[in-house]
């Protein structure tokens, strides 16, 4: 899905400006989370720079917006300086000298831009981890973790110091909580398996995945886990790394790959019901939250199951917590079938040494 985000104009025009003067600069945050698929919706968003306030103000005043200099030490935060500007439907944080207090020292958090996404340099996701961290916003310091455990170079080194006979591609981390809860629910040890669950990070890295692990790189066995949505994505990619010409959907699961009905969050909704999760909710403490959300002016005269889909789907460690927690909710008997079949799939390939027949 595509994140939902405030218009990019100032704070594009923001950063160029910073960056005309010599300076880095670059969007964190939920802008950075978007950026990198842990984020549906970013409602501000927050720009960090090293450069001195006086090179700040100057790029501020250069292109017209009003902005207030803001307390920037009040509580954890030890930043050196904070400007806001008050844009129609959003606001920009700029932070100058970006820093948190631990409780026992002042940790600098540096400006790296490592990409760049909608034409805004984009934040070092390593940077934000462990300032989510030092927030206690641990549900965003695992999403970003996990991501950069899924990235390519981190997920190859890992595998060759392991056993893993078969990688299990899913699109995101959400994906690969839940498999790795289905699993450890049912007392599988997939790393002893020689099972490894990769998080993609994105649909569109599933052609460059099957290069990596598949017969022209690591010659792994492979599996794997897509939305519907994106099945013909999969298709291409399997027919393109010499897997099957265009395979239709029997085809992909004889290769090892299922598609849930919509997506994740679909199947476990379905096979739960809407009440069980609801209380699953509550358990969790965020009936306030479900209850705000449900009042919003766009949820209202959704069915209640989409509802949901778009409440766990907020923000990226909400979804892959209740990954979790709608898996550990299920019954043997309602546990979806792509999740059973790809990993019998991927345990029984690893078991073998080769793809099972049929």
């Amino acid at each position: 899905m595509t994140p939902r985000t405030p218009p990019v104009d100032i704070v594009a025009a923001v950063v160029t400006a910073l960056t005309q003067r010599g300076a880095v600069a670059a969007v964190g945050g939920s802008g950075l989370l978007a950026a990198l698929g842990l984020a549906e919706i970013v409602r501000d968003w927050d720009v960090t720079t090293d450069a001195d306030e006086a090179t700040v103000e100057e790029a501020l005043d250069s292109i017209g917006v009003h902005y207030q200099q803001l307390a920037a030490g009040d509580r954890q935060f030890r930043t050196r300086a904070r400007y806001v500007i008050a844009a129609a439907s959003h606001d920009i944080d700029v932070l100058v000298g970006f820093a948190l207090d631990d409780g026992q020292r002042v940790i600098e958090l540096p400006t790296r831009v490592t990409r760049e996404w909608r034409g805004l340099p984009i934040a070092d996701p390593a940077v934000w981890a462990e300032a989510y961290r030092l927030l206690g916003r641990a549900d965003h310091a695992e999403s970003l973790q996990r991501w950069r455990d899924a990235q390519p170079e981190t997920v190859t080194d890992r595998l060759r110091t392991t056993e893993a006979r078969v990688v299990v591609l899913v699109e995101g981390a959400s994906d690969q909580a839940a498999l790795e809860t289905l699993a450890h629910g049912r007392g599988n040890n997939l790393a002893g398996d020689g099972v490894a669950v990769v998080s993609m990070g994105g649909v569109t890295n599933i052609r460059a995945s099957l290069e990596r692990f598949g017969p022209h790189g690591m010659d792994l066995g492979l599996a794997g886990l897509c939305d519907a949505g994106e099945a013909s994505i999969f298709r291409r990619a399997l027919e393109g790394a010499g897997l099957g010409a265009s395979p239709s959907g029997d085809d992909m699961e004889r290769l090892g790959f299922y598609i849930c009905a919509a997506d994740l969050e679909d199947e476990l909704i379905r096979a739960l019901g809407a009440d069980t999760i609801e209380r699953i909710i509550d358990t969790a403490g965020e009936t306030g939250p479900w209850t705000t959300f449900r009042k919003q002016s766009a949820q209202q005269g959704r069915a209640i199951e989409a509802q949901l889909r778009r409440f766990m789907g907020t923000h990226s460690g909400r979804k892959i917590r209740y990954a979790r927690l709608l898996v550990e909710a299920l019954h043997p008997a309602q546990v979806p079938r792509p999740l059973d079949r790809v990993l019998a799939h991927a345990r029984l390939t690893a078991s073998l040494g080769r793809a099972p027949a049929g």
